[in-house]
This record gives structure tokens, sequence and C-alpha cells, in this order.
């Protein structure tokens, strides 16, 4: 019988939880009449996108990313393009892409999923050139990833912690926006470029994303009082962030921004320092996920 093979990329300090155990389980509960399967750990930023390049090389089938999103983010942007395909062990703060292929949370759950699960391609944005799956942010989002990659704690109640603290320090900043040639200019709070439809936790940016349509979202918001921001975040929790009169959401395939100053942008909520001008574009179906 000819097994599929499969490597298992373990970032080891990804998250809340602790590695060596579900290193344990996935040896215990891979089913192995169905995989030969292989673990290897990350040692820097970068070294998972390394490990999955040599997984294509060597033609392996699948790719499973044990981590947050930005481990799912390196291992995935070796993987597009290819025939090797991704799937998610979900160990991180928000596991955004996990959450929205409806992948197991728990990881012992997740690892014997694996043995149902079939293939299917997913749309890739790039930013610059540089590879996103799920959502990308310029505003607020941005600000409070940049504030998150720098805090001692991970986990949810951080995430919020700083977001509240952090919430009266941000002003909106003016953008010139081209979308398929259309142009819009204003000041925008929010500006969201999603894949999928959340950033992670539960918190969806834009409900009625769909992964696989080769459209991409564009989220925009203005400034809001403090009660309104609140009851946004609430609406974003249970999918509906969409039906405020606060929040517009446009879609489209060629996506250019013009800002005053270069600034902070997160691609799966991990911040990188981008330029004033910003191009976004999509590449449909081009990664295979396992789901």
């Amino acid at each position: 019988m000819h097994l599929k093979t499969v490597l298992f990329i373990v970032n080891p300090i990804s998250g809340t939880n602790k590695k060596a155990k579900i290193v344990d389980l996935i040896r215990q509960f891979t089913d192995k009449n169905v995989f030969d399967f292989s673990i290897a750990y990350t040692e820097k930023a970068g070294h998972a996108t390394e490990i999955a390049q040599k997984a294509v090389q060597q033609g392996i089938s699948t790719v499973v990313a044990v981590g947050g999103d930005g481990t799912v983010n390196e291992v995935a942007r070796a993987l597009f393009n290819s025939q090797t395909a991704l799937y998610i062990i979900p160990t991180g703060s928000g596991n955004g892409l996990a959450r929205h292929l409806e992948i197991p949370l728990n990881p012992k759950k997740a690892i014997l999923h694996l043995v149902k699960t079939t293939k299917k391609l997913i749309d890739t944005c790039l930013l610059n050139g540089k590879p996103f799956f799920c959502t990308s942010g310029l505003g607020f989002d941005a600000f409070i990833s940049g504030k998150f990659a720098t805090a001692s704690g991970r986990g949810l109640w951080n995430y919020l912690r700083i977001g509240f603290a952090s919430y009266w320090n941000y002003k909106a900043r003016n953008y010139q926006i081209f979308l398929d040639g259309k142009e819009i200019t204003g000041n925008f709070y929010v500006l969201t470029v999603a894949n999928a439809a959340q950033f992670g936790n539960n918190f969806h940016i834009s409900p009625e994303a769909k992964i696989d349509d080769g459209i991409m979202d564009i989220c925009l918001m203005k400034s809001v009082k403090t009660l309104s921001a609140l009851k946004l975040m609430f609406q974003s929790y249970r999918k509906k962030i969409h039906l405020s009169r606060h929040i517009e959401i446009l879609r489209g395939k060629e996506l250019n921004i013009q800002r005053i100053h270069a600034e902070t942008v997160h691609l799966d909520g991990d911040p990188v320092l981008m330029p004033e001008k910003l191009e976004y574009r999509i590449l449909p179906k081009s990664l295979w996920i396992c789901k």
C-alpha cells in the first residue's frame, strides 16, 4: 500500500500550548496505515518557509503547520503554486485560517481529522509581492498587531487589553484607493483586505468573504464613537459586522493604495513595515489545502 507523505513543521514557541505534548500526540494518533510522516522544528523566523520549500522539492504530499497564524503563513508561502497541500494543527493565539476552514482547534482532534480531509484549492493574496492567506490590514488592526507582537503575553484577553488601551491613541489615516480602477479617497480608521472572513478568535471583519472566489474583500471603517466601537466588536463576533452602517465592504481583484507615510501593515497578523505605495493582487485557486 502506498502511504501519503506528510511533514509536520512545529513552531516550539507559538501561542500558549506546550509543543512537547502535541508532538507526542502526533506520534501517537497519526494513522501510520495511511501516512508516512516526519517532524521538523523551526529554529528562527522564516525557518518554516525554508523547511516547507524543501518539502515541495522532495514531492511531499502534505505539509502540516503546527503553530499560529504566523507559522501558517510561513509554511503556506512556500506551498502556493505547488502540488503540496497545507494542513493546520492550530496552536496559536488567533488561528484565523484554521477557524475559517473549520479545522478542529483541539490538537488531538485536528490530528485525527487529517485522515478524513479532502483537498481543495484556495486563493492567495499578495501585498507588494508578499503572500498572505487570511487578512492584511493598514489601519487600527495593523497598529494593534505591532503592539501585540512585542507584548509579553499571548492569547485573546491580552489582545483585547492592548486593543482597549490603544483605541484612543490611534487616529484615522488618509488613503487614496484605486480598486479595479475606481478611485476612493478618505480618512479611514480601519482598512483591511480580507481573503478569509476573520482575523482570528472568531472576530469576523468580512463574514461573507469566500476564500476561493478570486475576489478580495476591502473593509473600510471611519472613526466612530466608543459605544459604536464596542457594538461593532460584538457584531464582529456574531458575524454581523457587515450589516453595520459604519462598515463598507467593497470587492475587487486589483487594489492600489497611496498613503502619506510608510507605516506598519500586518500580513496574517504579523506586522511588517511597508512603504507609502501598496499594491494588492489576488492569485485565484493557487494553494492546495486539506480541510
